[in-house]
C-alpha cells in the first residue's frame, strides 16, 4: 500500500510569531501533512504530523498481528499433533506382547484337538 508523499511548509517571520498572543498558534495542512506552530514564553514549539505514517503503522501493525496469529494457530496445530502421536517404541511393545499370547493360545488349542483325536 504504497501513500503519496505529503509535504507542508510554514514560513513565519520571527516578529509575528513574537507578537502571537498566548494560546494562539499557526496550522498549515496539505495533503496528509499537519504542522502547527506556537509561542510560549521564551520557547517556540512545533508539532509535526503525518497522517500517512499512522496508517502505515497500523498497516503493519495489522499484518504483524495477522502473522502472529496464524503463527500461534500452526504452534497449536503441531502441539496437538504432537499429542495425538503415539509412540512407535510402545506400539512395538504391545503388538510383541499381542503376538505372544495368540502363539500361546493357539499353542494351547492346537494340542487340545489334536490331543482328543
Amino acid at each position: 500500500m504504497t501513500v503519496p508523499q505529503s509535504q507542508v511548509i510554514l514560513e513565519i517571520p520571527i516578529d509575528s510569531l513574537r507578537k502571537l498572543p498566548q494560546k494562539a498558534e499557526y496550522r498549515a495542512k496539505n495533503g496528509q501533512a499537519n504542522a502547527v506552530v506556537q509561542y510560549k514564553r521564551d520557547t517556540i514549539i512545533v508539532y509535526a504530523i503525518c497522517d500517512s505514517l499512522k496508517r502505515q503503522c497500523e498497516y503493519y501493525e495489522n499484518v504483524a498481528a495477522t502473522y502472529k496469529e496464524a503463527y500461534e494457530d500452526l504452534q497449536n496445530i503441531v502441539q496437538e499433533e504432537k499429542e495425538q502421536r503415539s509412540n512407535p517404541i510402545k506400539i512395538a511393545l504391545i503388538s510383541f506382547l499381542v503376538g505372544v499370547v495368540i502363539g500361546i493360545l493357539l499353542t494351547i488349542i492346537v494340542k487340545l484337538k489334536f490331543k482328543t483325536i
